[in-house]
C-alpha cells in the first residue's frame, strides 16, 4: 500500500469545497425552492442537499482521480472527509450552531462515498485500474541496470 499524498488530499478538499459553494449558489433558487415547495421543508432540503453532495463530491472525487498520480481513491476519499470538516466549520460560522452528530456521520458517509466512488471513475478515464500500483521513481526495478 502506498503513502498517502497529501498535496491531492488538501487540492481535493479544497475542489470539493469550491464545488459545494458553487452548486449550492447555483441551484439554490431554480432547484432547491422548488424542491421545498414541492417535498415540504425538509424533504425538499434533504433532496437539495443529496444533489449539492453528488455534484461536489462525486466529481471532486473524478478530478481527484483523473489528476492525481498516486492512489487516488484513498486521497479523494480523505478529501472529501476534510471537506466535511471544513463544511461544518462553515456551518458554524454562518448558522452559530453545531450541526447534530448523526447528521455529521451521515454527511462523512455519504462524502466519503461520493468521492471513493469519483475517485475510481477518475482513475478509470485516465487508464488506470482503482488500486493498481505505480512504477517507482525512476521507472520499473530493474530498468538500467
Amino acid at each position: 500500500m502506498q503513502n498517502l499524498n497529501w498535496k491531492w488530499v488538501g487540492i481535493g478538499a479544497v475542489i470539493i469545497i469550491g464545488l459545494n459553494q458553487l452548486w449550492g449558489r447555483l441551484l439554490a433558487e431554480p432547484l432547491g425552492f422548488p424542491l421545498m415547495m414541492n417535498l415540504g421543508i425538509y424533504g425538499g432540503l434533504i433532496a437539495f442537499a443529496l444533489i449539492v453532495a453528488l455534484l461536489s463530491f462525486f466529481v471532486g472525487g473524478i478530478v481527484v482521480g483523473r489528476l492525481s498520480e498516486g492512489e487516488s481513491v484513498r486521497e479523494a476519499a480523505f478529501a472529501s472527509i476534510a471537506a466535511i470538516v471544513v463544511g461544518v466549520v462553515i456551518n458554524v460560522v454562518q448558522t452559530g450552531r453545531f450541526p447534530g452528530v448523526l447528521s455529521i456521520v451521515i454527511a462523512a458517509a455519504l462524502g466519503y462515498g461520493l468521492g471513493f466512488a469519483g475517485a475510481k471513475v477518475g482513475q478509470k478515464m485516465r487508464g488506470k485500474p482503482a488500486g493498481a500500483p505505480t512504477a517507482p521513481p525512476g521507472g520499473a526495478p530493474g530498468e538500467g541496470m
